[in-house]
């Protein structure tokens, strides 16, 4: 049986061989103005829900956006949104924005997937019989 998933590839390290995963973030930004919209999507591969229940529940983050509901092809997708707005008295400055808009969205996923990793550590967890003491 072979050590690899579809997907993954090998890895040496120090002579040990590690099986690697690639997950894909595409950022996306769009302005309008002095304002900034970023998304940031993560699409893990098949076989991962990065869903928040596992079924296609929204997780919302911090700035309304509904995430976790896109399905890839390749697997699922989860959507962290940032925001900036040059504030009209600031020197317009290119890219601070980006900057500023993209951080935002990735620590929104960040966030995102935070929560429904927790969420699956306390679901596994409790699937899991409590080892039995014999003291």
């Amino acid at each position: 049986m072979s050590a690899f998933r579809a997907g993954s590839s090998p890895l040496e390290e120090g002579g040990v061989v590690m099986e690697t995963k690639e997950w894909a973030v595409r950022i996306e930004l769009a302005e309008e103005g002095d304002d900034t919209t970023a998304r940031a999507t993560l699409t893990a591969p098949a076989g991962h829900d990065t869903t928040e229940t596992g079924h296609d529940t929204a997780v919302a983050g911090r700035d309304g956006a509904e995430a976790g509901r896109a399905t890839a092809e390749a697997g699922r997708a989860l959507t962290g949104v940032g925001r900036a707005r040059r504030n009209p008295a600031d020197a317009r400055v290119a890219g601070i924005g980006d900057e500023l808009a993209v951080s935002r969205a990735l620590a929104d996923l960040a966030e995102q997937l935070a929560v429904i990793t927790n969420r699956d550590i306390a679901e596994s967890s409790a699937e899991s019989p409590a080892p039995s003491r014999s003291w």
